[in-house]
């Protein structure tokens, strides 16, 4: 998931990017958010979710191994 949310994404746009239900992205989000892996904005009527510096720094040392 938390490569999916790199660039950002709402919470619907996860949930058809992975094929999963939206309350299910809510979740896991929710875990990630309080990890501070991810940030969460409320854009309009929408929820968009991105990557923190800590989750891109994760991301990245997922590739070298």
């Amino acid at each position: 998931m938390l490569a999916a949310i790199r660039e950002g994404a709402t919470t619907t746009e996860l949930a058809k990017r992975l094929g999963v239900a939206p309350s299910s992205v809510s979740r896991h989000t929710n875990v990630l958010r309080e990890a501070g892996i991810i940030a969460t904005y409320r854009q309009g009527s929408s929820v968009l979710h991105s990557a923190t510096s800590l989750g891109i720094a994760l991301l990245r040392a997922n590739r070298r191994t």
